[in-house]
């Protein structure tokens, strides 16, 4: 079965790259495509369905050459790529040879920068399910722990969210998202991956269509922001330290760590640390920080200053109950 063969290489070839492009990027990718394939066919059932051997193997190749955004080679990796996948497909004896180039068009042409429009069933599937992990909550995981990968500040101190200027992605990890993430839903190619763009892009700026709307991350990252300006003024050193160990920017952080160490974002059999060995002193994933009691959770208790207290203790609430509740919801599934 050429299936394992394919996933074994895949997982061999990223384990050079970043955390935000490794082995589970690949899972995701694959999980996004089959599931856009089967609705986008239930849509449209006279329409050819997608290949699956076709989607299968794009998926766990797609990134098998994976350098830094801000390497000079980053622009021509999804073509490099391409040719790598061709060859291991060729000698991979299971893989239907006639497939095989559609799954190098399908590579070659799977950027957030190309602007043609897809060719085939598969490349628009493609596109979309890598597209839709550059936005929503594991894509704010992913982007800032590349940034740490590559060195990148985690904001413009001057504009943090990228306001009142051009964005600079390879500067700041913040302007990434206004550059890409926010216009996601704009480039999808398929209804199926444009409402699920819409609401993981939602969870990011705000506007839910719902009775109840979430506040959305970065509303929480202007308020904790706010919050940390505030308490330069009336907090101790000690108290402000540890009141920027919690929250979104803690995790922010925390994630630019990990990717400038290479510590994977999470296991992908238990992504929470609800069944693995944790181990706060030495973590092996960047989930395994915000997991239990230990972590984040309970910075507020040693806080002294009222007011830095309470923003703490809010901040700790929002990344428990909003941020990780919403990784779990995509990663469970669509």
């Amino acid at each position: 079965m050429y299936k394992e063969r394919v996933r074994e290489c895949a997982k061999e070839k990223t384990t050079l790259n970043d955390p935000a492009h490794d082995f589970n990027h690949a899972l995701r990718f694959w999980a996004n495509a089959e599931f856009i394939a089967k609705r986008e066919h239930e849509r449209h059932y006279a329409v050819r369905e997608a290949d699956r051997d076709v989607l299968f193997a794009t998926s766990f190749l797609h990134d098998i050459f994976c350098p830094p955004k801000n390497d000079p080679l980053s622009d021509k990796a999804p073509q490099i790529s391409a040719e790598m996948a061709k060859e291991i497909l060729n000698n991979n004896p299971d893989f239907p040879k006639d497939k095989i180039e559609a799954v190098k068009e399908a590579i070659a042409n799977c950027s957030f920068s190309n602007s043609e429009p897809p060719r085939s069933p598969e490349e628009a599937i493609a596109r979309d399910a890598d597209l839709l992990e550059q936005t929503g909550a594991i894509a704010f995981a992913r982007t800032c722990t590349s940034g740490g990968a590559m060195g990148r500040a985690l904001y413009n101190p001057d504009d943090p969210l990228c306001e009142r200027r051009s964005p600079e992605s390879l500067k700041y990890t913040f302007d990434f998202f206004r550059e890409r993430s926010f216009v996601v839903t704009d480039k999808m190619n398929t209804l199926t991956g444009q409402r699920i763009a819409m609401h993981r892009t939602e969870y990011l700026i705000g506007q839910q269509r719902t009775n109840k709307p979430k506040p959305s991350l970065f509303e929480e990252i202007r308020r904790e922001l706010e919050e940390l300006e505030k308490a330069t003024l009336t907090c101790s050193t000690h108290d402000l330290e540890l009141l920027e160990r919690t929250g979104v920017i803690a995790f922010a952080k925390f994630c630019m760590k990990g990717g400038e160490i290479g510590l994977p974002i999470y296991e992908p059999l238990d992504p929470f640390s609800e069944r693995h060995l944790y181990l706060p002193n030495h973590p092996k994933f960047i989930f395994d920080f915000f997991v239990g009691p230990e972590p984040v959770y309970v910075v507020s208790k040693m806080i002294e200053d009222p007011e830095a207290k309470k923003s703490a203790r809010r901040q700790t609430k929002f990344l428990r109950d909003n941020l990780v509740e919403e990784l779990r919801r995509e990663l469970q599934g669509l």
